[in-house]
């Protein structure tokens, strides 16, 4: 909710479309990094889920 909420429409007003999906995507990204056991292609994956979902707010 937060990186899709917030995250996505006050950068977006802010700056501009880009710059809010990379904000999002990022911290999507970190937030999930403290998962135990996760590797390389966990990483790969919730990169890709969070660039995705930033797409469908758009």
């Amino acid at each position: 909710m937060v990186t899709r909420g917030w995250m996505m429409n006050v950068p977006e007003k802010r700056y501009n479309t880009t710059f809010a999906v990379i904000l999002s995507l990022s911290l999507f990204a970190l937030l999930h990094l403290e998962n135990p056991n996760i590797d390389l292609i966990s990483i790969i994956n919730i990169i890709l889920v969070g660039l995705v979902f930033s797409l469908y707010v758009i």
